[in-house]
């Protein structure tokens, strides 16, 4: 199937099927304003847990909040998304710092010979056996 090549000013696909467009219109009529306490309530309302662990990390997610609502390219669908990741990884955190609570036994674990994997994403890399 070919991409569709005819785009609006808006660069929204004008052959789009009206589920696109409506998702779209969504987006622009509720615009998101990305803050951190929606986005840590939101993970937490999710999972039931409040514990993040060391608030080491509430800068960096400060400064990506800044960033992204300093943007005034992205679209209203693609800041959707973004707030998507961002309640997903908080959701994470929580879930890691749960079990690090219930088994502190975890921190004793010796790592003597990590294994470090850099590649692009999906491109077609595997993890072989490398003993």
């Amino acid at each position: 199937m070919r991409a569709c090549q005819k785009e609006s000013k808006s660069m929204i696909c004008v052959r789009c099927g009206s589920p696109m467009r409506n998702a779209i219109a969504v987006a622009e009529a509720n615009p998101l304003e990305l803050s951190e306490e929606g986005i840590l309530g939101a993970a937490s309302e999710a999972t039931g847990l409040s514990d993040f662990g060391p608030e080491d990390f509430r800068e960096r997610l400060r400064r990506l909040i800044n960033e992204w609502n300093g943007d005034t390219q992205a679209y209203a669908l693609s800041r959707t998304f973004l707030l998507g990741y961002l309640i997903r990884y908080a959701k994470n955190r929580l879930l890691i710092q749960d079990v690090l609570k219930q088994h502190p036994e975890i921190h004793e674990e010796t790592i003597e010979r990590p294994i470090i994997v850099v590649g692009l994403p999906h491109s077609g890399g595997r993890m072989r056996r490398l003993w």
